[in-house]
């Protein structure tokens, strides 16, 4: 039930981005330039299948039979087994919590800039997903970082993108 509701609302997200992607003035029309609005159209379109994909998929239940016997053997030993590293799903509030992070991200980008917005983001919905210890935040907070400068590089000088706030363009 989670995931339809999920689904839904990020394909309606992506919907809403492709929408008001097209009020992004086009500076060149008609020269080849992809211009500024390439980018939201991809995001809102992937947005858009992967969350119908998400709300309309059948799940059949799993059971013993899909397991490998490594699997069972790991399962059977108990958790003092160090190759069981099976991490649970977050819980509905931090399931929450990533879900407006993503509904912040959007509007922040206009007031703080791309690398900004994309990093705080990032180390957010990273810190989420798992246990929240100082030492796991710093770390996914640098990660964030590396991710973020590797994106705006990369649309700002390989794919000749004008991203706001993108640092090092």
């Amino acid at each position: 039930m989670a995931d339809r509701i999920f689904g839904g609302f990020f394909a309606l997200l992506g919907l809403a981005i492709i929408l008001s992607t097209q009020q992004i003035v086009q500076n060149f029309p008609g020269t080849g330039d992809p211009g500024p609005r390439i980018l939201p159209y991809i995001i809102g379109a992937l947005l858009l299948v992967l969350g119908l994909a998400l709300a309309v998929q059948r799940r059949k239940p799993r059971t013993a039979d899909d397991l490998s016997e490594e699997v069972l053997d790991a399962i059977r030993s108990g958790p003092d087994n160090p190759n069981v590293g099976i991490q649970k799903p977050p819980s509905p509030v931090r399931r929450v919590g990533i879900m407006l992070g993503f509904v912040a991200f959007i509007p922040l980008i206009d007031v703080l800039g791309f690398s900004i917005s994309a990093t705080l983001f990032l180390a957010w919905v990273m810190s989420l997903m798992d246990k929240i210890t100082v030492r796991r935040v710093l770390v996914r907070s640098a990660a964030a970082l590396v991710v973020t400068v590797i994106l705006g590089l990369l649309m700002s000088h390989a794919l000749n993108l004008s991203v706001p706030g993108v640092w090092f363009s």
